[in-house]
């Protein structure tokens, strides 16, 4: 039996276009992707944004809207179908760095942190 006992998280996804059409989580990303766009968050207790891709128009004409979506096994990958028959492969570069120049690395996550997301 499931017993609800807090109130839901609600995440702002500004720059999000279209509607959402899968959301993937697990114990490092929590992905969220809509027909034009995909986002990554961070999936520990507070959720950061960070990174995403948003198709520009010329792209989003040329393979169409994203229909379907899968990581690879290694979670380095996601493989995004569009309506027009493409596949998009996004890759994730991570690093251990520090995300504020000041900040020491005794101080950072002991997880890879996001830099970009391209494909």
């Amino acid at each position: 039996m499931y017993i609800a006992y807090s109130w839901p998280k609600v995440l702002s996804a500004p720059g999000a276009h279209g509607q959402y059409i899968s959301v993937h989580l697990d114990q490092t990303y929590f992905v969220a992707i809509s027909e034009w766009s995909v986002q990554v968050w961070s999936a520990g207790h507070i959720r950061l944004k960070l990174g995403q891709h948003t198709l520009p128009a010329a792209e989003a004409e040329q393979y169409g809207q994203h229909v379907s979506a899968c990581w690879s096994t290694e979670r380095s990958c996601l493989a995004v179908l569009t309506s027009q028959g493409w596949l998009l492969i996004y890759h994730l570069h991570t690093s251990k760095d520090p995300i504020l120049p000041h900040s020491s690395s005794s101080s950072s996550s002991s997880h890879d942190i996001l830099q970009s997301l391209c494909h």
